[in-house]
Protein backbone atom coordinates (compact mmCIF):
# COMPACT_ATOMS: atom_id res chain seq x y z
CA UNK A 1 0.00 0.00 0.00
CA UNK A 2 3.11 2.44 0.84
CA UNK A 3 4.34 1.58 -2.18
CA UNK A 4 1.24 2.56 -4.73
CA UNK A 5 -0.11 5.60 -2.15
CA UNK A 6 2.58 6.26 -0.13
CA UNK A 7 3.20 6.69 4.01
CA UNK A 8 0.09 9.43 3.84
CA UNK A 9 -1.95 7.99 1.69
CA UNK A 10 -1.98 4.77 3.55
CA UNK A 11 -2.66 6.36 7.00
CA UNK A 12 -5.63 8.17 6.05
CA UNK A 13 -6.95 4.96 3.66
CA UNK A 14 -6.44 3.36 7.01
CA UNK A 15 -8.33 5.78 9.03
CA UNK A 16 -11.58 5.85 6.48
CA UNK A 17 -11.04 2.09 6.36
CA UNK A 18 -13.81 -0.22 7.99
CA UNK A 19 -12.68 -3.63 9.77
CA UNK A 20 -15.04 -6.49 10.26
CA UNK A 21 -13.50 -8.40 12.54
CA UNK A 22 -15.34 -12.41 12.69
CA UNK A 23 -13.02 -14.74 15.15
CA UNK A 24 -13.42 -17.26 17.73
CA UNK A 25 -15.51 -20.08 16.47
CA UNK A 26 -12.93 -22.31 15.65
CA UNK A 27 -11.32 -21.74 19.39
CA UNK A 28 -14.71 -23.01 21.14
CA UNK A 29 -15.03 -26.00 18.21
CA UNK A 30 -11.78 -27.17 19.09
CA UNK A 31 -12.41 -27.04 22.93
CA UNK A 32 -15.72 -29.02 23.19
CA UNK A 33 -14.16 -31.66 21.12
CA UNK A 34 -13.90 -35.07 22.75
CA UNK A 35 -10.22 -35.61 23.98
CA UNK A 36 -7.88 -38.36 22.92
CA UNK A 37 -7.42 -41.04 25.10
CA UNK A 38 -3.31 -41.29 26.33
CA UNK A 39 -2.51 -38.18 24.19
CA UNK A 40 -4.33 -35.72 25.81
CA UNK A 41 -4.04 -32.64 28.98
CA UNK A 42 -6.68 -31.40 31.13
CA UNK A 43 -8.77 -28.92 29.37
CA UNK A 44 -8.44 -25.48 30.85
CA UNK A 45 -11.58 -24.07 32.77
CA UNK A 46 -13.96 -22.11 30.23
CA UNK A 47 -13.69 -19.15 31.86
CA UNK A 48 -9.56 -19.45 31.24
CA UNK A 49 -10.16 -20.40 27.58
CA UNK A 50 -12.70 -17.05 26.94
CA UNK A 51 -10.24 -14.50 29.01
CA UNK A 52 -7.12 -15.86 26.77
CA UNK A 53 -9.65 -15.75 23.32
CA UNK A 54 -10.50 -12.00 24.73
CA UNK A 55 -6.78 -11.23 25.23
CA UNK A 56 -5.43 -12.56 22.08
CA UNK A 57 -8.26 -10.56 20.07
CA UNK A 58 -7.31 -7.20 22.01
CA UNK A 59 -3.82 -7.08 21.67
CA UNK A 60 -4.62 -7.86 17.83
CA UNK A 61 -6.91 -4.95 17.87
CA UNK A 62 -4.52 -2.53 19.58
CA UNK A 63 -1.87 -3.35 17.02
CA UNK A 64 -4.45 -2.72 14.49
CA UNK A 65 -5.35 0.68 15.73
CA UNK A 66 -1.28 1.65 16.32
CA UNK A 67 -1.16 0.87 12.52
CA UNK A 68 -3.72 3.39 11.72
CA UNK A 69 -7.59 1.65 11.78
CA UNK A 70 -10.27 3.36 13.48
CA UNK A 71 -13.43 1.65 12.88
CA UNK A 72 -13.64 -1.69 14.28
CA UNK A 73 -16.58 -3.63 13.69
CA UNK A 74 -16.30 -6.95 15.85
CA UNK A 75 -18.95 -9.60 15.27
CA UNK A 76 -19.92 -12.55 18.56
CA UNK A 77 -19.84 -16.28 18.14
CA UNK A 78 -22.95 -17.18 16.98
CA UNK A 79 -24.77 -20.16 19.20
CA UNK A 80 -22.30 -22.88 18.22
CA UNK A 81 -24.37 -25.47 20.60
CA UNK A 82 -27.27 -25.39 18.02
CA UNK A 83 -24.28 -26.08 14.92
CA UNK A 84 -25.08 -30.22 14.03
CA UNK A 85 -21.16 -30.90 15.01
CA UNK A 86 -22.03 -29.55 18.79
CA UNK A 87 -25.45 -31.39 18.70
CA UNK A 88 -23.84 -34.66 17.90
CA UNK A 89 -20.96 -34.63 20.60
CA UNK A 90 -23.90 -33.98 23.33
CA UNK A 91 -26.47 -36.34 21.75
CA UNK A 92 -29.32 -33.09 21.63
CA UNK A 93 -32.09 -33.98 20.01
CA UNK A 94 -32.66 -32.67 16.48
CA UNK A 95 -35.12 -28.93 17.33
CA UNK A 96 -32.47 -28.74 20.16
CA UNK A 97 -29.54 -27.03 20.82
CA UNK A 98 -26.43 -27.68 23.69
CA UNK A 99 -27.00 -25.55 26.54
CA UNK A 100 -23.50 -26.23 27.38
CA UNK A 101 -21.52 -24.97 24.29
CA UNK A 102 -24.34 -22.13 23.96
CA UNK A 103 -23.22 -20.76 27.72
CA UNK A 104 -19.22 -21.21 26.89
CA UNK A 105 -20.42 -18.71 23.77
CA UNK A 106 -22.36 -16.59 25.92
CA UNK A 107 -19.64 -16.32 28.66
CA UNK A 108 -16.87 -15.74 25.69
CA UNK A 109 -18.93 -12.70 23.48
CA UNK A 110 -19.74 -10.98 27.10
CA UNK A 111 -16.57 -10.66 27.94
CA UNK A 112 -15.48 -9.51 24.38
CA UNK A 113 -18.25 -7.27 24.60
CA UNK A 114 -16.76 -5.68 27.80
CA UNK A 115 -13.46 -5.53 26.06
CA UNK A 116 -14.37 -3.48 23.10
CA UNK A 117 -16.11 -0.89 26.08
CA UNK A 118 -12.86 -0.68 27.34
CA UNK A 119 -11.07 -0.25 24.22
CA UNK A 120 -13.77 2.34 23.15
CA UNK A 121 -13.15 4.14 26.50
CA UNK A 122 -8.98 3.57 26.47
CA UNK A 123 -8.42 4.66 22.49
CA UNK A 124 -11.42 7.28 22.08
CA UNK A 125 -9.51 9.40 24.81
CA UNK A 126 -6.77 10.72 22.64
CA UNK A 127 -9.11 10.16 19.09
CA UNK A 128 -12.35 10.62 18.66
CA UNK A 129 -12.39 8.97 15.73
CA UNK A 130 -11.78 5.47 16.72
CA UNK A 131 -14.77 3.04 17.60
CA UNK A 132 -14.92 -0.35 18.20
CA UNK A 133 -18.81 -1.42 17.74
CA UNK A 134 -20.30 -5.34 18.63
CA UNK A 135 -22.09 -6.94 16.61
CA UNK A 136 -24.92 -9.58 18.13
CA UNK A 137 -24.57 -12.30 15.72
CA UNK A 138 -25.43 -15.03 18.84
CA UNK A 139 -29.17 -13.44 19.25
CA UNK A 140 -29.83 -12.96 15.67
CA UNK A 141 -28.91 -16.65 14.56
CA UNK A 142 -30.19 -18.04 17.98
CA UNK A 143 -33.84 -16.51 16.46
CA UNK A 144 -33.46 -18.26 13.25
CA UNK A 145 -32.54 -21.47 14.50
CA UNK A 146 -35.32 -21.34 17.17
CA UNK A 147 -38.13 -19.84 15.09
CA UNK A 148 -37.17 -20.78 11.36
CA UNK A 149 -40.72 -21.44 9.86
CA UNK A 150 -40.93 -17.90 10.56
CA UNK A 151 -38.46 -16.74 7.66
CA UNK A 152 -39.75 -19.05 5.24
CA UNK A 153 -39.83 -22.50 3.56
CA UNK A 154 -36.00 -22.37 2.99
CA UNK A 155 -34.79 -22.34 6.79
CA UNK A 156 -34.47 -25.59 8.25
CA UNK A 157 -33.02 -26.70 11.49
CA UNK A 158 -33.14 -30.77 11.67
Amino acid sequence: MIKVIGENGAKEMLKKAMFTITIGSNDILNYIQPSIPFFSQDKLPTDVLQDSMVFHLTTHLKRLHQLGARKFVVVGVGPLGCIPFARALNLIPAGKCSDQVNQIVRGYNMKLRDSLRTLNTELRSGDHNTTFVYANSYDLFLELVLNYRQFGKYWCFG
